[in-house]
């Protein structure tokens, strides 16, 4: 059974594991010491493997809602492959697409994320490749726009008939 701790300095509110009743660790969100209370009538319980009497290590807090939001999923997922498309030549048109609807879902998943206290690697992950994509989109179509206009100016004139 988890116990469960707010923390007094940002409200983060975590499940934290029973054998880390008594100890102290850290926010997931500000980095603060959380006291995790012990049980009723229990002593602070001993790290494993210390000698008695050693000082307890400091537990690692998971957040109440560790798993990463489904939209940061999606997100990351589409501006992955908008990145790895945005490379290809001929099909990096096709590249906006994913790149539009993982700059939507991975700000979605950024904002859901700061409100529910999730972690945020997934979604900023995804804004950043989705950035990236529709930076790099546009910058290779006009490579080839300007190479073809070069190629046909460098061309022989052909001879009348």
């Amino acid at each position: 059974m988890a116990i469960r701790v707010q923390c007094s300095s940002c409200g983060t509110v975590m499940n934290v594991e029973d054998h880390f009743a008594g100890r102290q660790g850290k926010c997931p969100q500000c980095g603060a010491t959380v006291d995790v209370p012990a049980a009723a009538g229990a002593p602070p319980p001993a790290a494993p493997g210390a000698p008695p009497g050693a000082p307890a290590a400091a537990p690692v807090v998971a957040s109440a809602s560790g798993q990463q939001d489904p939209l940061a999923i999606v997100g990351f997922v589409l501006g992955l492959v908008a990145l790895v498309g945005s490379f290809i030549p001929c099909i990096n048109w096709f590249g906006f697409l994913p790149a539009i609807g993982g700059l939507v879902c991975s700000i979605i998943a950024l904002s859901n994320a700061k409100k529910e206290g999730r972690p945020r690697g997934l979604a900023m992950a995804g804004l950043i490749c989705s950035i990236i994509a529709l930076v790099w989109i546009p910058l290779c179509i006009l490579v080839v726009i300007a190479l073809m206009g070069a190629a046909t100016s460098l061309a022989p004139p052909t001879p009348p008939m």
